[in-house]
């Protein structure tokens, strides 16, 4: 009896004994599953930030991509404007350098005519008396006189270059070589010189009627000018406006370079953190499947203890699932990031091209401006001459 008795006092030693290291264990295998539990519910935190992040990230990349497709529109409009400004710019000049080609022929003309009739005005007014008196006196001599002819007392040489020129009509010449000619009655004589007076006055007054409508076509196309100076100052106002929408663009840009690299440093933590879980992971797998093989060494457990066997052995399986959950997202998230990279670089490649584009814009308008201050200039000395 006292041999069953220590023997049983010595079974129920080992029992309290198995007992407590089982409690022990299974407090902390509770507690490791707290505390994997835990960090799940803040890792599912941290990846709903970055969803949230990653969508307000996506939505300031649609609006500066919208910026970015405003900005090419305006420039493209732009360059067909400083196009249209340059043919005509170009058309202006032609038409200038012609005016000022026939400005200068009909001043030319002009000084040409009033020297002639300066030259022979008194020539025709000593003519015409002359043949009056001599008509008077005898008129026997002035019938004779008809059949003789007279060397002209006005030197045809200037005349009939200017008749070359286009600047008398040539029946004006003949009725004044037909005034110049021996006289055979004094009155036709004195009303065909002035017919002719007459004619030339009026070619005179076309003449100032023509200069009169090219300085009136030469202030049109001043305004003209003026029209294309207007268009290049809203042309450089319009670039302005580009420059400072580009520097809003880069500093959004720069912004986002710098939320870029947040978000990047937060998800190496993140990746931290997993390999972290994994690793607690692999270590309470490696200690579940020692606590299997010590309950499969022991004949007869308790059915509390295969109760939480099971429980702890459900819980595991529960995180796996979250953890394999959990890596999906991780690895989407990482393709996301890749693609949000890829659009960000491009980007910036297409804002250094915009870039590039706009200096070449800032070019032409000051290439355009030397040459209206040139036509300017032009103009004024143009119709300094002509005055």
């Amino acid at each position: 009896m006292a041999v069953k008795m220590a023997a049983s006092e010595a079974g129920g030693v080992v029992a309290s004994a198995t007992a407590s290291d089982w409690d022990t264990r299974e407090s902390m295998r509770q507690r490791e599953l707290d505390e994997a539990r835990a960090r799940a519910t803040q890792m599912e935190k941290t990846m709903r930030w970055w969803s949230d992040c990653t969508a307000n990230w996506r939505e300031k990349w649609s609006k500066v991509r919208n910026e970015r497709n405003k900005a090419r529109e305006e420039a493209k409009m732009l360059k067909d404007n400083l196009e249209h400004v340059l043919k005509e710019n170009s058309n202006i000049k032609r038409e200038k350098q012609n005016l000022e080609q026939q400005n200068e022929c009909l001043r030319k003309e002009l000084e040409k005519v009033n020297l002639i009739l300066l030259k022979h005005a008194g020539q025709w007014d000593s003519q015409l008396v002359d043949a009056l008196e001599n008509g008077i006196s005898d008129p026997d001599t002035c019938c004779s006189s008809s059949s003789i002819p007279q060397p002209s007392i006005v030197s045809d040489s200037g005349i009939e270059e200017y008749v070359l020129q286009e600047a008398v009509p040539k029946h004006a010449v003949e009725m004044f070589n037909q005034t110049t000619s021996p006289i055979k009655s004094p009155i036709p004589n004195k009303t065909m010189s002035d017919e002719v007076a007459d004619k030339i006055e009026k070619n005179l007054e076309n003449l100032l009627e023509s200069t009169q409508q090219d300085l009136n076509n030469l202030h049109n196309q001043l305004s003209g000018a003026d029209i294309v100076q207007s268009e290049c100052q809203t042309c450089q106002d319009n670039q302005v406006i580009t420059n400072k929408r580009l520097e809003d663009l880069r500093i959004q840009l720069e912004h986002l370079q710098s939320e870029n690299e947040i978000e990047w440093s937060k998800r190496e933590q993140l990746e931290s953190e997993m390999m972290n879980l994994e690793r607690i992971n692999k270590q309470l797998k490696s200690e579940l499947n020692d606590t299997l093989e010590k309950l499969q060494k022991q004949s007869k457990p308790e059915s509390s203890s295969d109760i939480k066997f099971r429980l702890l052995q459900q819980e595991l399986a529960d995180k796996n699932i979250e953890l394999v959950n959990l890596k999906h997202i991780l690895s989407k998230q990482k393709k996301m990031y890749v693609d949000q990279s890829a659009e960000s670089a491009h980007l910036i490649r297409r804002g250094e091209q915009y870039e590039n584009e706009v200096k070449r814009l800032r070019s032409r308008v000051e290439e355009l401006k030397r040459e209206l201050a040139t036509t300017e200039e032009d103009y004024d000395t143009a119709s300094n001459t002509i005055k």
